[in-house]
């Protein structure tokens, strides 16, 4: 007999670890060398083919996406609706990745 689980209930469930999946996904993008910013002489940047300082917008994006999961981790437990914290990601995720 199939549970009659609804199917943003278990996103909410699931996203939290969606998150920190994906924030540790960027770092192996990061190990990888592809995925980077642009050209700087900053002190961020770091250097993947020894001609040129990029940004390391793998680091970057896995740092915020680590904090995003600490609040969605925090905000589960006073969520009003299923679904809620499945969306609060998919809006947070989209202002990162645009503004990255």
């Amino acid at each position: 007999m199939p549970l009659k689980i609804s199917f943003l209930k278990i996103s909410d469930i699931l996203t939290p670890s969606l998150a920190i999946g994906h924030a540790i996904g960027r770092i192996g993008c990061f190990l990888n060398g592809c995925c980077y910013g642009k050209e700087t002489n900053s002190c961020f940047g770091v250097s993947f083919d020894n001609c040129h300082s990029v940004h390391p917008t793998q680091i970057y994006e896995s740092i915020i996406l680590l904090i995003i999961f600490f609040i969605l981790w925090k905000f589960s437990k006073i969520k009003k609706f299923d679904g809620q914290v499945f969306f609060l990601y998919m809006i947070l995720y989209s202002i990162i990745r645009f503004s990255i």
